[in-house]
């Protein structure tokens, strides 16, 4: 996007504080509130584009505690999990230099969403490092300047505010922090402890396990539900669409040393109901940039893009 539709949407939705709960699997609970209507069919949800989340053990239990051939939007209350994990959303901007560098498929901006740690996660924080330092950021990312930063996506966004491209599902604090856990657990690197910046071995081993590990395995969609339901809330977007993994890599010019995880643009967006096309999003078709890369990555197969639309899941409301 150019700088001034990023400075436009940063100044009209910018907030001091965005509180984000989530808990493992809330984003069956967003993606199925779309779906449902005043009186829904369970059957209309089982032939709808969100099927697969009935299968889900989650979904499985609340249904059969629904009764009935209909569903309500009140109903989707009992998905509601008391095991939550609490962020803060912020904005942030990306963007202004080459495209390869800062790795999106044409020249421009993105606005970025932070998903950051709550403030009580500073203390936590505190203890484990001897001094206050940056061993689990990377300052060469869109991160916030103040907060800690678990994640983050940047969004390249059409013109007219109709379709919205993912461009990056990441994270570093988590895999640092690990890599950091894996290094000084071994004998012959426990001595190293305070040289880089770390308390005691006992604390760094009770963060991990008890702050990381539980991470791991909602990271990922926590940020993806967080920047949907912005998307759909905030921006009003019914198009969403995310790179395939060999497509993104390829529009984006990441280098094979260099390249995301791969069930990053693949399982994930698969898991919110994103099916696979090979129509690039309109607002790229026309720029030349996009299309001389495409042409070149079409020499060999063609370019796959994930997409999600939500006016799909609007109409199943009122077919019901």
């Amino acid at each position: 996007m150019n700088k001034e539709l990023l400075d436009e949407l940063l100044f009209c939705l910018n907030e001091d504080k965005n509180v984000v709960h989530y808990f493992k699997d809330k984003y069956c609970l967003f993606l199925l509130q779309q779906c449902i209507s005043n009186k829904t069919k369970i059957q209309t949800l089982k032939q709808g584009p969100m099927s697969h989340l009935l299968q889900k053990p989650v979904v499985k239990k609340w249904l059969a505690t629904c009764g009935g051939q209909h569903i309500t939007p009140w109903m989707t209350e009992a998905l509601w999990q008391q095991d939550l994990h609490h962020f803060t959303l912020t904005l942030g901007s990306w963007g202004g230099d080459k495209a390869y560098w800062q790795q999106t498929c044409r020249s421009g901006y993105n606005l970025v969403l932070q998903l950051n740690f709550a403030e009580s996660h500073k203390h936590l924080v505190n203890g484990v490092l001897k001094e206050k330092g940056n061993q689990f950021k990377s300052w060469g990312h869109p991160i916030h300047e103040d907060k800690q930063t678990l994640a983050w996506a940047r969004l390249d966004v059409a013109d007219d505010l109709s379709e919205v491209l993912i461009e990056e599902v990441q994270n570093d604090w988590l895999r640092k922090a690990l890599n950091w856990h894996r290094y000084l657990s071994k004998p012959e690197h426990r001595g190293k402890l305070e040289k880089h910046g770390f308390s005691k071995w006992e604390r760094l081993d009770a963060y991990v396990k008890s702050c990381i590990e539980p991470l791991i395995p909602i990271w990922h969609e926590a940020m993806l539900c967080a920047t949907l339901e912005f998307i759909r809330n905030q921006l009003g977007a019914a198009d969403v669409y995310m790179y395939e993994h060999e497509t993104g890599c390829a529009l984006k010019e990441i280098d094979s040393d260099s390249q995301p995880p791969r069930s990053l643009y693949t399982k994930l967006p698969k898991q919110f109901g994103f099916k696979l096309t090979h129509e690039a999003p309109n607002f790229l078709k026309n720029e030349r940039m996009v299309k001389s890369k495409i042409k070149r990555f079409e020499k060999k197969k063609p370019t796959s893009w994930f997409y999600l639309n939500f006016n799909e899941l609007k109409e199943m409301k009122h077919a019901s």
